[in-house]
């Protein structure tokens, strides 16, 4: 493969910008496979940034509804709901409508929907679609009554199946870099094109170890600490195959963490998700909770909950006082698109596990764009364990109480593309905070991103963290002892080019695959 002077020299500035040697031993990378061609890269002076492992910024492009590939639809009417005379309970009318339709929108008019419980899409094709998202003159539902629940929920039922563990599918080589797309495997000819796969990577005790997170401090408070345990933190990356070649399995999107045979490498397992829904949205209203005051938590909390269910979406809404946020993408959850929402004056204590705007808890292949939050804690965040790609592009917060980036225990590849914020954004370890929750996550990519404190850390081993054309003060971290490796901060101060990195993605994948994530010659 011709390597670029301008690859060499991101090598060459990353390297630089890394101001604290990691542990461990991760091994020098191998020669890049034949494929390599396939996968072009935006032209930029930051891109690749491979590192001497061999892993780089992935490609984010491949997320939201249908991976970018197709605009989200504007499904036909299959029922029209009025608000109720006299401001009289909606929950009812507007359950039955959901369970007697068919695939297709139920437009719910202008005017006020007073809803006592939680409105429940369990079934593929529904759309629920208002008439606007303004409070004077919009569809309005009200989350009413001093109970603390999600006011509408698409989800499907049941788990995940995958394959047994077995070691017949283990993956040849002794290491894959972060942002590679294919993988060799001894059993590659038990897969073909369209399977539904994930990338399994176990949590071994010598990676625990390693990440020094079986060594997380005792609170000063006394408050009992969690420390990571060796199989507690399996990940599964859920991928389609798009091409098979002789040994090699190509994904649609890339290998978002590492896989190290040192630390129980990886493999390809097939998965099913019988129950998981399809084809749902929530699109142009107002929601808003009812409180009784500053502090209540007797009332709406997510406005939005999304989980056992791909390819669906929130756009053009707007919430206010509820104590969580305005969607949460949870347990199941895959290819989301929030797009244009805005999630105003939640109600609740400012502490922990309170106002996460927009929520990706454990969801994959997840897109939040235009999206502005006011007066929450964690505006965009993620969860434990979730695993990229996922995207949080052109978003705005004010009034910050906590900070921006992934949270929890080890989120892996999410990109934070023209994220502002009055506060922090941070990719760091978490140490000690709330029970142990320890590295929050690797392969995390901030671009062209403000904050007025910026902290991006690396793990000791197994993955980096990237800061691209941030504007903010540079901090070493909540956490210095022992300090934590340096991220990799590149164009400091100075926004990067291309201005949005998931923009340019998408438009070089459609340009170089014109008929999808498929579309792999």
């Amino acid at each position: 493969m011709k390597i670029t002077r301008s690859i060499l020299l991101t090598t060459v500035f990353g390297l630089l910008c890394c101001s604290v040697d990691k542990t461990g031993d991760d091994p020098a990378p191998a020669p890049p496979a034949p494929t390599d061609g396939r996968y072009p890269v935006v032209k930029s002076d930051c891109l690749p940034a491979r590192q001497p492992t061999g892993d780089m910024i992935p490609d984010f492009s491949r997320v939201g509804y249908r991976w970018g590939d197709a605009e989200i639809p504007t499904v036909a009417v299959v029922a029209t709901l009025t608000p109720p005379a006299g401001g009289a309970d909606a929950t009812t009318l507007i359950q039955s409508a959901i369970d007697k339709a068919g695939a297709g929108a139920i437009v719910l008019k202008k005017g006020v929907y007073n809803i006592s419980g939680t409105i429940r899409i369990g079934k593929s094709g529904i759309v629920l679609r208002g008439e606007g998202d303004t409070e004077t003159d919009g569809t309005v539902l009200v989350a009413t009554g001093a109970v603390q629940r999600d006011l509408i929920v698409i989800s499907g039922t049941g788990p995940r199946s995958v394959e047994d563990n077995t070691a017949a599918y283990d993956i040849k080589d002794d290491y894959i870099p972060a942002g590679q797309f294919w993988v060799r495997s001894p059993q590659a000819a038990a897969f073909k094109k369209g399977d539904n796969v994930v990338i399994y990577r176990p949590s071994t005790q010598e990676w625990i170890t390693d990440m020094k997170m079986d060594q997380i401090p005792q609170r000063a408070d006394g408050l009992p600490i969690t420390q990571w345990q060796a199989g507690k933190f399996d990940t599964y990356a859920e991928r389609v195959v798009t091409l098979v070649s002789g040994d090699t399995i190509h994904f649609e999107n890339p290998v978002a963490m590492s896989l190290n045979r040192k630390y129980g490498g990886g493999r390809i397992l097939k998965y099913s998700y019988p129950n998981r829904i399809e084809e749902c949205g929530i699109e142009h209203m107002y929601l808003k909770s009812e409180y009784t005051g500053p502090e209540d938590e007797n009332h709406g909390w997510n406005a939005v909950a999304v989980k056992v269910a791909a390819h669906c979406w929130v756009r053009n809404v707007t919430s206010r006082h509820f104590g969580m946020g305005l969607v949460t993408m949870d347990n199941g959850a895959k290819n989301i698109s929030v797009l244009n929402c805005t999630c105003l004056d939640p109600v609740s204590k400012i502490a922990g596990s309170r106002r996460y705007s927009f929520h990706i808890s454990q969801g994959q292949l997840c897109l939040v764009k235009g999206c502005r939050s006011d007066n929450a804690r964690h505006d965009f965040a993620t969860g434990a364990l979730n695993c990229g790609p996922n995207v949080f592009t052109n978003c705005t917060a004010s009034r910050t109480h906590a900070d921006i980036g992934p949270h929890q225990r080890w989120n892996t590849a999410t990109l934070y593309d023209n994220v502002t914020s009055d506060g922090e954004i941070c990719i760091q370890d978490r140490s000690n905070y709330g029970s142990g929750h320890g590295w929050a996550g690797g392969n995390n990519v901030l671009w062209n991103c403000t904050g007025s404190t910026v902290i991006v850390q690396s793990p000791w081993v197994s993955a980096y963290n990237y800061s691209v054309g941030t504007i903010g003060n540079k901090s070493p971290g909540k956490f210095t002892n022992p300090r934590r490796p340096d991220g990799i901060w590149l164009s400091q101060g100075r926004k990067a080019s291309p201005s949005y990195l998931y923009e340019a993605q998408l438009a070089l994948r459609k340009k170089t695959w014109p008929g999808g994530v498929m579309d792999i010659r």
